[in-house]
């Protein structure tokens, strides 16, 4: 059996939600990993222009989600993947708790090729 798919209006509200408290609280960026940061010098890009490649995610951008948190108490998570400079992307977030920012897990270039259940549809 699958993972679930969710729906088009589902991933829009998702999005919807998590602009919103992005414009209000920020972006929490986990930078911990190395391979975050090597994608940014990779790509030549900045922090501000990661931002606004995560603040323009699209439905059609989705590939996997609402999944469970590996964070204790949190939020679940949602799976975007998005071509920038021809290197295709795995974004991982999701909506902090109250007044806490949203949350970015991940942002580094693909280990293996990501699908897209709402492209071409």
């Amino acid at each position: 059996m699958g993972e679930r798919v969710a729906s088009y209006l589902e991933i829009k509200s998702f999005l919807d939600e998590f602009l919103i408290k992005a414009k209000l609280f920020g972006i929490f960026y986990v930078d911990t990993k190395p391979n975050n940061v090597d994608t940014l010098a990779e790509l030549e890009i900045t922090a501000d222009e990661r931002e606004k490649h995560i603040k323009s995610l699209k439905p059609e951008d989705y590939c996997k989600g609402p999944l469970p948190n590996d964070y204790p108490n949190q939020n679940d998570v949602w799976v975007f993947g998005k071509m920038i400079k021809a290197k295709e992307i795995y974004i991982k977030i999701y909506i902090g708790k109250n007044k806490s920012p949203c949350v970015c897990i991940s942002f580094h270039t693909t280990k293996y090729k990501l699908k897209y259940p709402l492209k071409n549809k």
